[in-house]
């Protein structure tokens, strides 16, 4: 069992067939089993990833809406009035989304974006029919087995639209050494990393301070905005609408201000998301404590709440980037998912605590300042330098002067066993025979690929 569990965590992409190198050609690919079988009537081109990426994020989308009107559903179709019954179905399908989110990541990169898209809408369709069932018998059991599938197919759809493998070489100008260094990376080196738990708390911290918003703008009986403040249900349905459009201009905008920023600085392509993200978690960390104490005015919590959507939206939007920088192509539908199982467990959170009072409201407000400080310490501690990530130790430096270092013990054994091998190797071809000590920065055990960029021996 132990042995199957480590296997699952090694992503090994087998070699690709003549005949599915020849279907990469075509846009629409049947899988047979003499081979593939392709329509060759339409030639394939990038952009249709990007257009089924986006269909499968807007499933997700309605998917998310549904959750937030299960209670006026609850409500007006079975008539309960037992608010644990609808707690306890929003807390399954949340930890359904995190397990999914968590788990699903090697076996679609393995099978592919295809396999793992198909099997999140046999679960979406699944979950529908069971709340249709649901309602043609007014039970509340179907309802049990559909919030189940919809949060698996909600996991398996939002880690398959990002996990489309993408072109193997690096881009022309960028740094080789990097990508390559990457590329090396194993999948449990990726998850137990220090930077990757730092990524992980900073990106809880940021994605926590959006559910500032689904709590106001969940439909609720009496309406919470009409309720706290003096304003028309017409008026609070208008500021949801435009809290909900701030929050898709963050989404788009955030990773182009990530992408001008590395193309116009000529910036590593990790230490560039981490900007945006520093400055992300910077605005809240200032801008709420200033807003808490005026949240009686209506107009200073639109102000709160559209810079709560910018600021979470564009993070959440960043975060894939970052991972794939970070981890590269392979590795990063796995690690998004572990990285969503965070938001999702605050999803979770946030239906077992909030009672709708505004006094809670307040409160949580100067928890979220609190989060966003601590997120932004974490953003800080994770190392986007290659020298520093792939040192055999752990090392920090900033603006490149060396803030710590510390090198693992078996440091000079692996040293050892290094230059022992460059001696032990045979003349090559010409007669030049190498150094006795071949030290470059690219021999460190996570090093896997060499590069094109030096010259190499032939042997």
């Amino acid at each position: 069992m132990f042995g199957w569990f480590r296997d699952y965590w090694r992503i090994v992409i087998p070699p690709k067939s003549l005949a599915e190198i020849d279907a990469e050609r075509w846009l629409l690919v049947c899988p047979l089993p003499g081979g593939e079988r392709s329509c060759q009537c339409r030639s394939f081109f990038r952009y249709y990833i990007l257009i089924a990426a986006i269909t499968a994020q807007f499933v997700c989308g309605v998917l998310f809406a549904l959750s937030t009107v299960s209670k006026p559903f609850d409500l007006n179709v079975f008539g309960g009035h037992n608010q644990d019954r609808n707690t306890a179905l929003g807390i399954l399908s949340g930890v359904c989304v995190a397990l999914t989110a968590a788990f699903v990541g090697p076996a679609s990169e393995r099978n592919g974006p295809r396999w793992s898209t198909l099997l999140g809408a046999g679960f979406v369709a699944l979950g529908l029919l069971s709340v249709q069932l649901a309602l043609w018998t007014l039970t509340w059991s179907p309802l049990i087995l559909g919030c189940v599938s919809l949060g698996l197919g909600f996991g398996y759809l939002m880690v398959s639209s990002i996990s489309t493998p993408r072109a193997d070489a690096a881009a022309p100008g960028t740094e080789r050494a990097y990508y390559e260094h990457v590329r090396g990376l194993t999948l449990v080196q990726c998850i137990f990393s220090t930077d990757f738990v730092c990524l992980v708390l900073a990106f809880a911290a940021n994605t926590t301070m959006a559910l500032l918003y689904v709590e106001i703008a969940t439909p609720s009986v009496d309406g919470l905005l009409t309720s706290w403040y003096d304003v028309s249900l017409a008026d609070a349905n208008a500021f949801i609408l435009h809290a909900d459009v701030v929050g898709l201009a963050g989404r788009f905008c955030c990773p182009i201000l990530s992408d001008v920023l590395l193309r116009v600085l000529y910036l590593n392509p990790a230490y560039a998301r981490k900007l945006v993200m520093l400055l992300l978690l910077l605005v809240p960390a200032v801008a709420l404590p200033l807003l808490h104490s005026q949240l009686d005015d209506f107009g200073q919590l639109k102000t709160l709440i559209f810079i709560v959507k910018v600021c979470s939206g564009g993070g959440f939007a960043v975060i894939g980037c970052f991972l794939t920088d970070l981890y590269g192509v392979y590795n990063m539908g796995t690690m998004y998912g572990l990285i969503l199982m965070s938001w999702s467990i605050g999803m979770v959170v946030v239906r077992l605590v909030f009672s709708g009072l505004k006094s809670d409201f307040v409160d949580q407000v100067r928890l979220m300042w609190v989060l966003s400080i601590a997120g932004f310490v974490f953003m800080a501690l994770v190392r986007t330098d290659n020298m520093d990530r792939f040192y055999l130790g752990y090392q920090y430096s900033v603006c490149g002067k060396i803030v710590i270092q510390r090198p693992y013990k078996k440091t000079a054994s692996v040293r050892q066993s290094v230059a022992s091998i460059a001696r032990s190797t045979p003349t090559p071809v010409g007669g030049i025979a190498p150094p006795e000590d071949t030290r470059t920065r690219h021999d460190e055990p996570f090093f896997l690929v060499s590069s094109d960029s030096e010259t190499s021996y032939v042997v």
